[in-house]
């Protein structure tokens, strides 16, 4: 999970109060099935304020596949800084009964624009960015 990310949604959280937001579910899935061990999660839940606050999703490669597929999800290593995983940033707002009502995509494009920013996080030694 991007820092960045972990960051606007616990504002957002807050900016529901705690009567909204005992309502909201935040689920996080890895890009980083080596790296992302729950151990890992605890520590970068905690640094993010998230913990309780946010589900997080880990596996090996080959159980997280079927998520990332189904959901857009993509990462890969930076060719320029192989320390970083450049990665998809998607945020979905679902509704309890399922029905998708928003969604935002952020990738891991160099340029930056409305829709596009660079996620990057430190995949090595520290997996939680």
């Amino acid at each position: 999970m991007c820092p960045l990310i972990a960051s606007n949604l616990r504002v957002a959280l807050n900016l529901m109060g705690p009567a909204v937001a005992s309502k909201a579910a935040v689920i996080a899935v890895s890009v980083d099935a080596r790296g992302d061990t729950r151990k890992a999660v605890a520590t970068f839940l905690a640094r993010h304020q998230m913990t309780g606050r946010m589900q997080y999703l880990v596996g090996s490669a080959h159980e997280l596949g079927k998520v990332w597929e189904a959901w857009g999800v993509g990462s890969e290593r930076d060719a320029e800084q192989p320390q970083f995983i450049n990665h998809s940033g998607l945020i979905y707002g679902i509704t309890a009964s399922g029905k998708r009502l928003t969604s935002t995509r952020r990738t891991s494009n160099r340029r930056r624009s409305r829709t596009t920013s660079r996620c990057s996080r430190r995949a090595e030694p520290s997996p939680m960015g």
